[in-house]
């Protein structure tokens, strides 16, 4: 289990005020997956006063050393997109996998995430439904499929004939 007993603000993990401790779980298995510290009101305060101070900052950094920044933001999460999507997928807060979403700039990443979830149909950066594609969950949402060949294969019987 993981356990955490601070939270990051204003670019340092601190201590939160709260005395409590949020758990969180695996909606996919409904274990313990480890604890947060359960936030106050005064730790909202600091956090956005944090944000609030570093904001001139930021905004008079040289564009290119911001794009510079961001760059490395992605390549760190470039590197841990296995885990980021394993934690996409047990988060949707039950066992029914039925939809879900990804949004990304990059559409070979979007993808890559997006077949890591375990759902029935994964919507990529607000795609269309498709109406004539097979559709249905998985886990609670069931495995089965409506519409087209593998909605139709649930109701056949097949038959191996050997000579």
């Amino acid at each position: 289990m993981d356990v955490k007993d601070s939270i990051y603000i204003d670019g340092s993990w601190v201590t939160s005020t709260a005395t409590g401790a949020l758990e969180v779980i695996d909606s996919t298995s409904e274990q313990l997956l480890g604890t947060v510290p359960d936030g106050t009101a005064d730790d909202v305060d600091r956090a956005v006063g944090g944000a609030t101070s570093a904001f001139p900052s930021w905004a008079s950094t040289r564009r290119e050393e911001r794009c510079e920044l961001l760059a490395k933001i992605g390549e760190g999460l470039a590197a841990r997109l296995d885990e980021i999507g394993a934690v996409i997928s047990n988060a949707g807060g039950t066992p029914d996998g039925l939809s879900g979403s990804v949004w990304s700039a990059d559409p070979t990443r979007a993808e890559r995430v997006a077949r890591q979830m375990r759902t029935g149909q994964v919507d990529i950066d607000g795609g269309a439904f498709n109406g004539e594609a097979p559709f249905s969950g998985y886990e609670q949402s069931g495995n089965g499929r409506e519409r087209g060949r593998y909605g139709i294969e649930d109701f056949l019987e097949i038959k191996s004939l050997q000579r």
